[in-house]
This record gives structure tokens, sequence and C-alpha cells, in this order.
């Protein structure tokens, strides 16, 4: 008896500080694994995950001398110790920079759609994609890339910051940017299976292009269920003061127009929301959107759940709701994935505590119930502090898996290098072992 009550309030001392969310964050465990770490300038772009194969595809910038960045990529898999498959590649290199990717897997071919920043004057930035095929060599000639790159967005404004999801149903993707203030979109189709045998579908489409105000960071993802587009973007209300509002767009191309209802408020507070991320929950037919929230010179993490049936009007299922917050630390930068198999739902961020101790990565996880409370199911977990900040975090949950992949720039000086966590689902007090 004295025996299983000393083993029950051992297991209930190493477990409070995860159940207690006032206590110090507890460590989580998990092997960096280095992406890029030249003398060059490396930073870490987007990751997609290939649910047919249970492999990713791991997207970043590197300086090819002056400010010249390509676009590189390499597949990995994280089940069990995290591997590479094939060697890094180039998806997109030139005299002229390419940078700010993002990328979207398309299951219908088994390929992905890399969209990229390609600056054709230094005032004057278009938007290009080029496709990746699922599995190494099984590109064109044998190689990695399907296809030739190929324009998005080129008008005589800047096109920036562009974003893409995938729609099953309708098979094609939709890819959103910033021009000049606004934010705008554009169709890409399957391979050869666009307006006349070509990439695009139609002409490129403003999706939020108020006069009075600018609006900026565009995400996208696509509801399965309901088959449409959402597309969240912070909207500045006053010059110290910038909003979240959302915008649904029809999954399919029609004459009659690309949107669906009025643009709603997500976040509208007298802080100041910015860094939108767009998470999709099919198995509670959900969206969930975190931000950074600025006030007072302080930067916390919010969120709250849209429910996709709701196609008109306010979609909110509850208010927004605190992910991390501190009086002192700094919570920043927001990313948030869900796995489609079992639903469930975490945030990473970039946590400074303090003006002197380097920032952190940290992984919050959310009630995958949307109506249930508490929404936060383990509150915020660090990995150890590095020598060097860290910034840009992002998330991919393998699906169906237990493991996790976050990504996140290391930052020394105005020098960076892309990396990787592999690790589990599960927060643990080990420490952080370094994987070549």
């Amino acid at each position: 008896m004295k025996r299983t009550f000393f083993l029950a309030l051992t297991f209930l001392f190493l477990l409070a500080p995860v159940l207690n969310a006032t206590a110090v964050a507890p460590q989580a465990y998990g092997h960096e694994i280095v992406v890029a770490a030249t003398t060059s300038d490396e930073q870490i772009s987007a990751i997609a995950y290939n649910s047919l194969r249970s492999e990713m595809l791991v997207v970043w910038q590197v300086d090819a001398g002056n400010g010249n960045y390509d676009i590189w990529a390499r597949r990995g898999r994280h089940m069990g110790p995290f591997q590479w498959l094939g060697e890094a590649f180039v998806v997109a290199a030139s005299a002229t920079s390419e940078d700010t990717a993002a990328v979207a897997y398309n299951s219908s071919d088994d390929d992905y759609l890399v969209v990229y920043e390609y600056q054709f004057t230094a005032s004057d930035h278009d938007i290009f994609g080029q496709r990746v095929a699922g599995r190494s060599g099984e590109g064109d000639q044998g190689g990695e890339l399907k296809g030739s790159a190929f324009s998005i967005g080129g008008t005589t404004g800047s096109e920036q910051n562009p974003d893409v999801a995938y729609l099953p149903s309708s098979q094609h993707f939709l890819v959103v940017y910033e021009l000049d203030g606004d934010i705008w979109g554009r169709r890409v189709a399957r391979q050869h299976m666009g307006d006349n045998s070509g990439n695009l579908i139609a002409a490129e489409f403003a999706i939020a292009a108020d006069f009075e105000h600018n609006e900026a960071q565009p995400q996208v993802l696509a509801s399965t269920q309901q088959s449409y587009f959402l597309v969240a973007y912070a909207y500045e209300f006053a010059s110290d003061d910038w909003d979240i509002r959302g915008q649904r767009l029809r999954g399919l191309y029609t004459d009659a127009g690309q949107l669906m209802a009025q643009a709603f408020d997500i976040a509208f507070t007298s802080d100041s929301e910015t860094n939108p991320s767009l998470g999709y929950s099919q198995n509670a037919q959900a969206f969930i959107v975190a931000w950074q929230a600025d006030a007072a010179n302080n930067s916390d993490v919010r969120a709250v759940w849209l429910d996709e049936r709701i196609q008109q009007g306010d979609p909110a299922i509850n208010t927004p709701f605190v992910v991390s917050e501190d009086l002192v630390a700094q919570e920043q930068q927001p990313a948030v994935d869900v796995d489609p198999a079992n639903g469930d739902v975490a945030v990473v961020l970039s946590y400074i505590p303090d003006e002197v101790l380097l920032a952190r990565i940290g992984t919050v996880w959310l009630n995958a119930v949307p109506t249930a409370t508490p929404h936060i199911t383990r509150p915020l977990s660090l990995y150890p502090e590095r020598p060097f900040a860290v910034t840009h975090p992002l998330i991919k949950l393998c699906h169906g898996q237990p493991g996790m992949i976050v990504g996140f720039d290391a930052a020394t000086g105005s020098e960076h290098d892309a990396y990787l966590i592999a690790s589990s689902r599960w927060a643990t007090l080990l420490p952080l072992i370094l994987h070549g």
C-alpha cells in the first residue's frame, strides 16, 4: 500500500508542471536537424505533408550571393527516427532573386506546387509557381521538377508574400498574395488542365481591396467538407491597429464571381492583431485561426474556432481565447496545424522570455473539440534555449502518426540557418538531441 502511494505521488509530482499552466513551462524533447547551415544566409520557408506517402517536402531559401536568393527543397519522413529521402535540390534559381516560398500538396496527381516571389525589378516582384514530383526521380527526365516555372501574378504592381492551398473536390489550387496593399488571388489547375491546356484558370482577381485601408499577410486553406477556400489576412484599421479578417472563396471558378458573401471580422480588438495562421479540422468541420496580439509593448498569442458550415456572416464558434500570454515574455509568430486523421491541434510560437534571453520555440496543444472547454489541453512547453535566437517557426503534424516536425530559422546577427526539430507529440523533460 505504501509503495502504491509513493508511485502515485511520484507520478503526480512529475506531471505537475504540465497540469499547472502557471508553473514554469516544461521542456520539450526533440532531435535537432540541420536543413541548411553554411556561411550563406538560409531561411526556412514552408513544409507540406504528402499524405499518400507519409512524407513531407521541406522548402527553404538560400542566398546565392549579394542578396540573390534561390529556392531549395528536400524530401523527408518522420516515422520513428527522422530520415531525409534523397538529396536537396534546386526548385528555382536565376540571375535575380526568388524567395518567400509557400507549398501545397496535390493529392490528385501526387505532386507539390511551390509558389514564390520573383524579383522582376527592385520595386516590382511577381509570383511564380513550380511543380515538384511527389516521389524523387518522377519529375521530367527523371528529375525532381515537373514542367517549367510559370507566372501566376505578374502585373505592373508588386506581388508579394504568397500562400497556396489545394482543394481535392475542384482539383485546383488557390494562390493568394499581397498586391500593393491589397489581397489578390489566382487559381492554378492541375498540370496541363488549365485554360488552353496550360497552368492557370482565368485571370488574377481581388480578394480584399479597401482603398482606404491596407491588407497584408494572406493565409489560405481549403474546406474539404464544404468545398470552398478560406483566406485570412491582416487588415489595417488604423496606423497602429491591425485586425484579422476572413473571406470565403468559391471552390470552383465561375463567371458570376469568386467571393462568397462578404468579408467578416475574426479578431478586432483595440490590440493590434497580425500574423494570422490557419488550420483545418475535417473531423470538427471547423477552421482554427491563431494570431499575434500586440498591446503595451507585449505580444501574446490568441485563437478562435470558425464553423466551416456557416458560409455567410460570422462563423465564430466561440469567443477568441488565449493560447499563450505572459506579462513579461513575448509570444510571437504563431503557426497552427491539425492532424486530419485524429484531429489533434498544435500551435507553435516564438517565445522570448525577456529582453536578455534569446527567443525559443514553444508549443501549445488545443482541445480538438471547438465547443469544449478548456480550450488548452497542454499548455506552453519550450524547447531548450540554443546559442542563437529562433524565428519564423513552422509546424507539421504527421498524419495519423505520433511524430511532428517543427521548422525554424536560427538567427545569429543578420545571418540565418534553417533547422528542423523532429519530435513526438508528447512533451517530456528530456534534453534536445543534436541530429546531423
